[in-house]
């Protein structure tokens, strides 16, 4: 199953994250059925050629998203799980490529999904002390590097992704995670730099939501994620970026 994978590359997001898109991708690729064996867990480190925290990681986020199993003992590794609603969600984005409109209804999709998704957060933030400080890191990166779009919108995608994980509803998070995974494949670049004024209000903005978040205040949380699109710059585009597949438009963080 993992004859011709090429090692990780490294990047400026999660390595966790990017391995999980690889597996997926593997997994879809090579139409592996439910019960399909990929390896050993130790096996798909060395052909990834990553640490082991970074395996786990990902692991974790696969099992979450009900892609893979871990079954142990002699027979045991790492399995394709069965069809899930992840999996099949998967495969109609992978049916969107065809259609160089879908990615804006998608786009529209994903504002509505993250104001759900950060109210879930808030309702576990107060149990949840090393999420909030981790959505707090997240946003230092993203200001360090409000200079860099791509960077940072690489930044702001990791931090919606914890927002997401964060949440108890987890069919709610593995939609989302799903959603933003295509998105990101599709989106392979900013077009439009924003003009100094503008980052720092976009960063204005996500520094409110994780705020709300780790209030715990459901109704301030609400609040602040559903004025998270801003509107265009006058003479600016509304979305970041040309894809590399399509000419047209991505969203800004």
């Amino acid at each position: 199953m993992l004859e011709g994978v090429e090692p990780l590359s490294r990047s400026e997001g999660s390595l966790a994250e990017e391995l999980v898109r690889r597996i997926e991708a593997l997994i879809l690729e090579r139409r592996a059925e439910g019960n399909t064996r990929l390896g050993s867990k130790e096996e798909l480190r060395q052909t990834f050629q990553v640490a082991h925290g970074t395996m786990n990681e990902a692991m974790r986020v696969l099992e979450t998203r009900g892609l893979v199993e871990l079954r142990r003992g002699p027979q045991g590794g790492v399995f394709v799980a069965p069809p899930s609603i992840f999996l099949r969600l998967s495969n109609v984005f992978l049916g969107f490529r065809k259609n160089s409109e879908s990615i804006q209804d998608c786009l529209a999709v994903r504002d509505q999904l993250e104001v759900l998704t950060a109210v879930e957060a808030a309702k576990t933030a107060p149990s949840r002390p090393d999420d909030v400080k981790e959505l707090y890191r997240l946003f230092d990166r993203m200001a360090e590097t409000v200079d860099e779009p791509q960077v940072t919108l690489t930044w702001n995608w990791e931090l919606h992704r914890c927002i997401s994980r964060m949440g108890a509803n987890k069919i709610l998070s593995g939609i989302y995670l799903t959603l933003l995974d295509y998105i990101e494949q599709e989106l392979d670049e900013v077009a439009a730099v924003p003009s100094p004024g503008r980052s720092q209000r976009i960063l204005k903005m996500h520094r409110d939501i994780i705020d709300a978040i780790a209030s715990g205040d459901v109704e301030r949380t609400a609040a602040a994620t559903r004025y998270h699109p801003l509107p265009p710059e006058e003479g600016s585009p509304a979305e970041p970026g040309p894809s590399k597949r399509y000419d047209r438009k991505a969203r800004e963080p």
